[in-house]
């Protein structure tokens, strides 16, 4: 006959059968068992006012050995289930996110360290070159400067490259050489400039390029006009700064002496007393200003020079204008020496 249980307010069959009955097998099914706690919790829970009372009574009534039974069924129960509860299934999503964090911030740290490796390096190299032209109406001295930068850039990794860009800037300057005409030859070193042997009837300008062989040269003009006088006027000669060499070329910066009846012009020298008469600054024939160099020598040649200091090798720009007071018989010559 089964073992009853007294309960609360009434008698239960005792719900894990496990006393043996006579003709039963020995072994008994661990799912009836399963089966018979789950009915049991069932019961439990439908009187929950009285579940921790069912609980004591029944252990109280019970063998030890069917105790410990319970226990075990009941932690069997709870490790079984344990993989579909709630807080196992929090908990194993929890160490799958903190997993891919992990792993995230693994390989951020791994890509960064492959990028900081491909830093460039660059090297910089500035090239300047200068050169020098000359210009004017027609002839201009200009200075440029140009400057060039190459950048060259070097990637360091497992192969590399190069990238190259320039860059010029120039700087030019212009010198204007105040010649008055275009020049018509050029010269270098001691040479005669221009001889003429006939008068002109105006004003006529002549320009020369020449280059310097030493250290002073001195220009000198020649003039014998028997009939008439002839007028040289703003004799120049320029470098290429456009410094003026020549000192009173216009004959406007005054007189010392006489030069056969006529003012002797300062800072040039003149020469030709065998001619008796009419060499000198005069006011008749200017082409600019109120004076001009007058000559007619007779029957003789006058001379009328001045040194200046050049440069070896330089060029310079020589000019001067020329007129007659007729154009009858008459030699006109310019050299340097």
């Amino acid at each position: 006959m089964p073992r009853l249980i007294q309960v609360s307010k009434g008698i239960v069959k005792n719900p894990l059968n496990v006393t043996k009955r006579k003709g039963r097998s020995k072994r008994h099914s661990k799912k009836n068992v399963d089966r018979q706690y789950n009915s049991f919790d069932l019961h439990e829970q439908s009187k929950m006012s009285s579940k921790s009372i069912l609980r004591n009574s029944v252990l109280s009534k019970v063998s030890p050995i069917e105790e410990s039974i319970i226990i075990l069924e009941r932690q069997n129960k709870r490790r079984r289930f344990c993989k579909y509860s709630r807080r196992c299934l929090l908990i194993s999503a929890g160490v799958l996110l903190g997993t891919t964090v992990v792993l995230g911030l693994i390989a951020t740290g791994i890509a960064t360290s492959l990028m900081s490796t491909n830093t460039p390096r660059t090297t910089d190299t500035t090239t300047t070159s200068t050169g020098t032209t000359t210009t004017t109406d027609t002839t201009t001295t200009t200075t440029s400067t140009s400057t060039s930068t190459t950048s060259q850039t070097t990637t360091t990794s497992s192969s590399s490259s190069t990238t190259s860009t320039s860059s010029t800037t120039s700087t030019a300057t212009t010198v204007i050489i105040p010649v008055p005409c275009v020049a018509t030859a050029s010269f270098t070193g001691p040479s005669t400039l221009k001889t003429l042997s006939n008068g002109v009837s105006s004003y006529k300008c002549y320009s020369f390029n020449w280059t310097a062989t030493a250290a002073t040269h001195t220009i000198t003009f020649r003039f014998r006009f028997d009939s008439d006088d002839w007028y040289m006027d703003d004799v120049s000669i320029f470098d290429s700064s456009a410094n003026q060499l020549i000192v009173n070329g216009g004959f406007e910066g005054g007189t010392t002496g006489t030069a056969n009846s006529r003012p002797m012009a300062n800072s040039w020298s003149w020469s030709g007393s065998s001619c008796g008469c009419c060499g000198g600054v005069s006011g008749s024939d200017p082409k600019t200003g109120s004076k001009s160099w007058s000559d007619g020598c007779n029957g003789a040649t006058d001379t009328l020079s001045q040194s200046f200091s050049t440069t070896i090798g330089n060029t310079y720009f020589i000019s001067w204008w020329l007129d007659a007071s007729g154009t009858g018989s008459a030699t006109f010559s310019a050299s340097i020496a």
